[in-house]
């Protein structure tokens, strides 16, 4: 579906429930995704697509504020230092 979306201009928002991996949320960013959320911030979902839409408008890339609204969540999953296997890239993320 990312890759129909994208071919169709549209933006897409990766939803997971099941594929929370580093890998996924890699794939997920470098296959155009505007973010990729788990089901447990659902309930902030306005939040997540307003940074994208702000990020439209503003020239930037949709990730930008992704490391500073999800980093905590993502420690508590994967546990302390979950980035370091692919620090380079979510080190990226960060400075976005």
């Amino acid at each position: 579906l990312l890759e129909v979306a994208n071919k169709c201009g549209n933006t897409a928002v990766m939803l997971t429930a099941h594929a929370k991996s580093l890998d996924n949320i890699i794939k997920s960013y470098k296959s155009g995704a505007a973010s990729f959320l788990p089901k447990e911030k659902l309930t902030d979902i306005e939040i997540f697509l307003l940074d994208i839409l702000e990020a439209k408008r503003q020239g930037r890339d949709p990730w930008w504020r992704w490391a500073k609204r999800l980093w905590d969540f993502w420690k508590n999953e994967f546990g302390e230092n979950w980035e370091s296997p692919n620090k380079e890239f979510f080190e990226k993320l960060k400075r976005l």
